[in-house]
């Protein structure tokens, strides 16, 4: 009886291969992050892809070589097309967006939930003494729309962000039309959860009083700069890129995970179990609890 060995497709291995590439020019500082948007714009380049390896890349070596040829061409030229250049950033027009503004009230902390889906989110701080909780402009792809949700119980304002509506996919337009700008109060507690599904995260919090913080992302790279503070955060994503810059001389505790990837934490660090300890987490008067973590990819705290 003859048997035989499904080798399986071509497409898998040459993504996670283009990934790891990606990662390497964009830390040496030949491609500017903003690939990711890139990226987003050409998804139906993969199904293209697949579409090949599908139809002729499994039937003969000949096949294989063919198709290898052909999705390799296909890849490039996606990348060309969506406007990749080593060593320069393509960017096109501007789209406005709609402003978004969100008073504080008479509240003393806030909630606030950002659920982009896909894009580019940048979030930072408003000036001292700034009488709203949010401040931002919101620029979102063709057919969707934007949700907000606001309410005051108690002592706490709380925000809800969310892009829904009837598009299917990313769009093909620029990375501005993708592109949620948010500041937030940088006088009261913040409960802080983003969530991205698609797209990168540029999060600057350092100027922020965190109560708590939870950052998702299913693909893609995110950039998290934390403030000195006592509180719990976890930023996770499933395909991608964690950065997470830490306070200078913060008392912290931290956990990362990369199942598929690399990880690493600062010199110094003491490991305990599955956490590992700044040298002075003990005697700190202020203490972060850190949790990063990655299916494919990378985890950097530094």
């Amino acid at each position: 009886m003859e048997s035989h060995h499904d080798r399986g497709g071509l497409v898998g291995p040459i993504l996670l291969i283009g990934v790891g590439l990606v990662f390497l020019l964009t830390n040496l500082g030949m491609l500017s992050t903003s690939i990711w948007g890139v990226l987003l714009r050409i998804w139906p380049v993969i199904l293209i892809a697949m579409g090949i390896d599908l139809l002729i890349g499994r039937r003969s070596l000949i096949g294989r070589m063919l198709a290898l040829v052909l999705i390799l061409a296909v890849l490039a030229g996606g990348l060309w097309i969506g406007g990749v250049r080593i060593g320069s950033v393509q960017t096109g027009q501007r789209v406005e967006g709609q402003a978004v503004t969100q008073p504080l009230g008479s509240a003393t902390r806030g909630m606030v939930r950002v659920d982009p889906a896909i894009g580019i989110v940048e979030a930072g701080a408003l000036e001292s003494g700034s009488k709203n909780l949010v401040e931002g402009n919101i620029a979102l792809p063709r057919g969707a729309d934007l949700t907000k949700a606001a309410s005051v119980s108690g002592d706490t304002a709380s925000l809800t962000l969310r892009m829904n509506g009837s598009w299917f996919g990313p769009s093909i337009n620029d990375d501005d039309s993708m592109r949620w700008t948010l500041n937030l109060n940088r006088d009261v507690p913040l409960d802080l959860h983003f969530n991205i599904i698609a797209g990168q995260g540029l999060l600057d919090f350092s100027n922020l009083k965190i109560e708590a913080l939870d950052v998702e992302s299913v693909f893609g790279q995110t950039e998290v700069t934390l403030p000195a503070g006592s509180y719990r955060a976890h930023v996770s994503g499933v395909f991608g890129q964690t950065i997470v810059t830490l306070p200078a001389n913060a008392g912290v505790k931290v956990k990362v995970s990369a199942v598929f990837g690399s990880s690493s934490v600062p010199s110094g660090y003491t490991r305990r179990g599955d956490w590992s300890y700044s040298p002075n987490y003990d005697s700190a008067a202020t203490k972060i609890e850190l949790a990063a973590e990655e299916v494919f990819g990378q985890v950097v705290v530094r």
